[in-house]
This record gives C-alpha cells, structure tokens and sequence, in this order.
C-alpha cells in the first residue's frame, strides 16, 4: 500500500468512527491511526471541520470527551463562511 493510500484509509478510518451513535474519543482515533494526540486534534479542526466543512461535537464523557459528527452538518450560528479566493485578493490589495 502507498503512503497516500495509507493516509486515505487512516481517514476514512477516523470518519466511520466519528459517524457512530457513541462518537470516538481521540484515544480511539489514535488506535485506528497510530496517530498522536495532536495530529488526531489537527484533522479534526483543519480537515472534518474546515476542508470537509462538517460540524463536530464534543461532549465529556467517563473514558475522556467524545466526538460526532453532526448529522445536519451546519455550522455554528454567527460563523462567517470563509472568503472567496477573489474577495481576499481584493481585500489585500486594498489594504
């Protein structure tokens, strides 16, 4: 298997255990990947929420806190959705 595949599964790992009725915590995720802490964390936030766009909760739980993907899968209230390539450029020309 290649890297880029290895890396594919590892993420498709961690989705399907997010996508359960219990959620996962991060130990979970670290067993699925063999990823550390702050590598499971940094997924989470840069490609769950940001790439893929889905809504995480987290919740505390006995074995540590617990996450799920959101199944309606909207944003928080009051989020700004991120600019378009062409309004930043334009913003940091008029600066």
């Amino acid at each position: 298997m290649t890297q880029i595949a290895s890396i594919d599964t590892k993420k498709n790992a961690i989705l399907a255990l997010l996508n359960r009725p219990e959620g996962a915590t991060i130990a979970a995720m670290q067993d699925a990947t063999g990823w550390q802490k702050h590598s499971v964390r940094g997924f989470l936030s840069g490609h769950v929420r940001k790439k893929l766009g889905m809504a995480l909760h987290s919740e505390a739980a006995e074995e540590g806190r617990v996450y799920h993907i959101v199944a309606n899968g909207g944003a928080k209230r009051g989020a700004r959705e991120a600019p378009s390539a062409r309004s930043a450029l334009r913003q940091s020309t008029n600066r």
